[in-house]
């Protein structure tokens, strides 16, 4: 009851600050305004309670985390309205998309980490093992579920995931858990709180592995599964005067991870050995009542190495062959291909025969160019010979036949180097104007710097600057109108800017309704732009074309499709309601949106292959809902579902998406025990076209508990997860059943 009083106390001096004077309202409105019902920051970058958020927003606390029993953080998002969670076959990472998507290219999300953007430079994605924090160590995520760049940017194209780390001075002085999972898996934390001249500061050790490390069977299906990492974080907080607070962090991590394997070139799987590094300071200043202001900076980097066996077909080094390639790409492939079959010991000898027969007959020119022109078409390959391009290929067979070389074999060691860093400084600056308008603005100045001898071939630096600025004006106590800008500009782009327009109507204090339309363009990314792939490889055994290193000669060169690229657009509506009840132990958030996405990037971005244009669209109109339950007092119901139609015109963005969702975690905490029972049950309608699955749409069925007990200072939990479907569908690696035991101790 004390705390509801305080609530109705407050309730009133807001509506009594508006009815009086400016410097009443100004006053409560920083220092005594704390609501009773959540409170969030992401989606404007005002601090609102729920009710007012003119956007679809989910708040996710520690303790859900821990009651859920997650295990990884991109978990978390499966009990998130609209989110699917997935792994990447190729680069074996996960990722999340909100709605529909490509996994392999799911960069439409921001993703920060206390004020830190944690994207990549060159894919504008995020690699979800590399944040550098501890899952025990975060507070607080909070999703924005719409887009959202008009007050972060264009990387948050559908949506901005804030994942806030708890203060220092919250900490325990002492926090060591331990997991084991099965099917190799593992997982532990250690972390420590302590005072040191007059601040307060947390250090965590933490680390996990998932799968084993070596080779795997391509040819029967089977994915690499391994993930191994381990990372150190320093965090830190101290009071510089009464109204000046300064925090730090500072962290590196090791990743390492098995990749798939491209069977015509890679002996055994790549291995990526990742470490990043991270330092940032923020300053937190209160002028006044009226007057609050931040500024932030960083520096992150990443040193990135996927080192490789490579045996292929000497022919594959052949220079001529590359040069070949970059006239005529399909010719080439034909013609370094077609020596593969020689390779494999089921090949007939009346198929090797014929292979030979081919290869003396071009090279001792006894095919004109229509003739091979007609012999590519007979098996496939759709091409115009030129008579330039003819002599190539005569010289490229006249080569290895006169070597005896057709089926010989060469080996060497390769690597896929990529080094990059990010500068960024932020300022904000939040203003009580009057009674009835505040705002927040800022501006942000970010470079990015890459340097990739496999991916460009040199060094890129990108500089971006960005404007943002949020106003929310008070029109009546019950209605709230919100407009949000930004512009941005990049090195070799031009502005571009991202609007917002929002209006929210209370229809009681803990209920409103909202409407909001915003517009975003996203420019494409630095491996979209300039991307220059090579595979080269050194300390190749002895061959015929006297190498001692040499570049396979298959490129990938954005020239090929840069000046078609545009950038992607959304144009989003939204309409919602929020309802709070019961005191209120239970709400409910629903919304209704359509999202029309066009100019979408689309294809392949490897070093292999690659190719991409924006000729692809994508229309999602449906609803979803949140409800968010305090059966009793120690229960709670989590219920969030989905309900959408997707027009596409893109084979690959319905790959991760579902036309149907309903996701459900109830948990229930008597005494010293913690019980959990969930509920994920996802169905699509699209086709996925993917030789790893046995189900040919999206679908997710999976249950989920824990049970866990609390001894005081040291605890024990087992969850247990089923899933109906493990290791048939796409993109789906969970096994039928995993389990976990975990055991913590505190002080």
């Amino acid at each position: 009851m004390p705390r509801i009083g305080r609530y109705i106390g407050l309730v009133a001096s807001v509506l009594g600050c508006l009815a009086g004077g400016s410097n009443v309202c100004q006053a409560e409105a920083l220092d005594d305004f704390e609501p009773d019902l959540p409170v969030v920051l992401s989606p404007i970058r005002l601090q609102q309670p729920m009710p007012e958020v003119p956007a679809s927003a989910t708040l996710i606390t520690a303790e859900q985390i821990r009651l859920w029993g997650i295990q990884r953080l991109v978990d978390v998002f499966q009990y998130v309205p609209g989110m699917f969670v997935a792994q990447e076959l190729d680069s074996n990472q996960s990722g999340v998309v909100y709605h529909s998507g490509d996994l392999s290219l799911s960069r439409r999300l921001e993703v920060l980490v206390d004020g830190r953007s944690v994207y990549g430079a060159i894919f504008a994605s995020v690699d979800w093992d590399q944040l550098n924090i501890a899952l025990e160590d975060i507070e607080r995520i909070e999703i924005t579920r719409g887009s959202s760049a008009s007050s972060y940017g264009m990387n948050a194209f559908q949506g901005v995931i804030n994942i806030v780390t708890r203060h220092p001075g919250d900490s325990r002085s002492l926090d060591v858990s331990a997991s084991l999972g099965s099917d190799s898996r593992r997982r532990g934390y250690l972390s420590t709180a302590f005072d040191l001249n007059g601040s307060r500061q947390r250090l965590s050790a933490f680390g996990s592995q998932e799968g084993t490390a070596g080779d795997y069977d391509y040819e029967s299906g089977d994915l690499p599964d391994y993930n191994r990492m381990v990372g150190l974080n320093w965090s830190g907080a101290s009071d510089i005067s009464d109204d000046l607070e300064v925090f730090w962090q500072a962290g590196r991590q090791n990743l390492q991870r098995n990749i798939l394997v491209d069977e015509n070139f890679h002996e055994a799987s790549p291995e990526m050995d990742a470490t990043t590094d991270f330092v940032s300071i923020a300053f937190h200043g209160l002028e006044n009542s009226r007057h609050e202001w931040k500024v932030k900076a960083y520096w992150q980097a990443e040193n990135q190495e996927k080192s490789y066996r490579a045996c292929t077909a000497t022919i594959a080094y052949d220079p001529n062959l590359r040069t070949l390639f970059n006239l005529d790409s399909e010719l080439a492939t034909a013609l370094g291909y077609g020596v593969l079959p020689l390779l494999d010991s089921d090949t007939t000898s009346s198929e090797r025969t014929a292979i030979e027969q081919y290869y003396s007959a071009l090279a001792y020119g006894l095919m004109d160019a229509s003739t091979l022109q007609a012999y590519l078409a007979s098996a496939g390959v759709d091409t115009e010979v030129s008579e330039e391009e003819l002599a190539l290929a005569q010289q490229i067979a006249a080569t290895a036949v006169g070597a005896d070389g057709l089926d010989e074999t060469t080996c060497g060691q390769g690597d896929y180097d990529l080094y990059e860093q990010r500068w960024e400084m932020e300022v904000e600056n939040t203003i009580w104007w009057n009674r009835r308008l505040r705002s927040v603005q800022g501006l942000v100045y970010r470079r990015d710097e890459v340097n990739s001898q496999a991916y460009f071939g040199r060094a890129l630096t990108r500089n971006s600057l960005m404007a943002f600025s949020s106003v929310e004006y008070r029109l009546r106590p019950d209605w709230l109108m919100f407009f949000s800008l930004t512009a941005e500009h990049q090195t070799d782009s031009s502005v571009n800017y991202s609007p917002r327009f929002a209006v929210t109507h209370l229809l009681t204090p803990d209920q409103s309704l909202r409407f909001q339309y915003s517009q975003t363009h996203r420019s494409p990314d630095l491996a979209e732009q300039y991307l220059n792939a090579n595979a080269d490889v050194t300390q190749l055994t002895d061959n015929y074309l006297g190498l001692d290193s040499g570049s396979l000669f298959l490129t990938v060169n954005a020239d090929d499709w840069n000046s078609n690229l545009e950038g992607e657009s959304i144009h989003a509506w939204e309409v919602g309601y929020y309802g709070a009840f019961l005191d209120p132990r239970l709400s409910v958030d629903i919304k209704f949106f359509h999202e029309w996405m066009f100019q979408l990037i689309e294809g392949q971005v490897n070093l292999l292959d690659g190719s991409l244009d924006d000729n692809n669209s994508m229309t999602l109109m449906g609803m979803e809902w949140q409800l968010d339950w305090r059966l009793a007092r120690l229960q709670r119901l989590w219920l969030v579902g989905l309900l959408q139609h997707r027009e596409l015109s893109g084979s690959n963005e319905g790959v991760l998406g579902a036309e149907r969702s309903l996701r459900a975690a109830w948990t229930y905490t008597p005494g010293d025990s913690e019980w959990m029972l969930g509920l994920i049950l996802d169905e699509g309608n699209g086709s996925v076209g993917s030789g790893f699955a046995g189900q040919q749409f999206y679908r997710q069925r999976k249950v989920q508990s824990r049970f866990g007990h609390d001894f005081g200072h040291a605890g024990v939990a087992l969850s247990v997860q089923y899933d109906a479907d493990g290791g048939q569908l796409y993109f789906e690696r969970t096994p039928r059943w995993l389990t976990w035991v975990n055991v913590r101790f505190r002080l």
